[in-house]
């Protein structure tokens, strides 16, 4: 099928550049919204969500390309972005160029948007709609926010209609305050275990809120995830269940 990848400057001093993939929808794409798609991490590529979630080709465990069944590229014009700058195939000839807080990222964004409505006008007037999931939960908002901004007074003007957010990570406090409970209502943990699981979580977040940031992964590593170390998390122990 047909499709478009390359590099957009979005800081010139610093020669910082987000790559991109375009694929045009196979339906109508002069109709089709077009879509963009930003992985979590922070640093998740979104040649992720391209190979594994929802584009057109899936990678076979033989390392082979085949075409999926159901991608979202039938009816929308998907556009990929590797963001922010330093993820994945984006890169900058100076750490200056990495973003620091979701500013950084909705301006570098912004002007990857408005040179790729630039490179291809004909899908300017289409309906565009800002999607991600993890901790894209926070890119969106960010992005589509800007846009939002800064399209009455902008000569190129995106046609946004929307957002959509995955399993989004855009407030730590409220989200992890709320998993004890999650789970206990779902049976994963019983009255005991939801007991010492708030108890944790309520460290994490007082430690979020000091900005003890390190500390506050640390705990939420233990409780859940089990990445900085080969020992099973809590969850995992309880459950049975891997993280995911």
């Amino acid at each position: 099928m047909k499709s478009y990848a390359g590099f957009l400057t979005v800081n010139k001093t610093y020669n910082s550049n987000l790559f991109f993939w375009f694929f045009p929808a196979q339906i109508q794409p002069e109709d089709a919204p077009v879509v963009l798609w930003l992985q979590g991490g922070p640093g998740g590529s979104s040649m992720f969500g391209l190979f594994v979630e929802h584009g057109p080709y899936v990678v076979t465990s033989n390392m082979t390309l085949r075409d999926r069944d159901f991608p979202w590229t039938t009816t929308l014009s998907m556009l990929y972005i590797d963001n922010p700058v330093g993820t994945g195939f984006s890169f900058t000839d100076d750490t200056h160029g990495y973003a620091v807080n979701e500013d950084d990222v909705a301006r570098d964004l912004y002007s990857a948007l408005i040179q790729f409505f630039q490179i291809f006008p004909e899908y300017k007037n289409n309906d565009f709609y800002v999607t991600g999931e993890s901790y894209a939960g926070k890119y969106v908002p960010a992005i589509a926010h800007l846009i939002h901004s800064l399209n009455p007074v902008r000569e190129v003007k995106i046609n946004l209609n929307g957002i959509a957010i995955g399993d989004g990570y855009s407030d730590p406090e409220s989200i992890i305050g709320g998993y004890a409970e999650f789970l206990y209502q779902i049976g994963l943990l019983d009255e005991k275990q939801k007991k010492y699981f708030q108890k944790q979580c309520h460290e994490c977040i007082e430690h979020i809120r000091k900005q003890n940031w390190f500390e506050a992964f640390e705990i939420l590593d233990k409780l859940l995830d089990g990445d900085l170390t080969s020992d099973p998390s809590y969850f995992q122990n309880v459950t049975g269940c891997s993280n995911y």
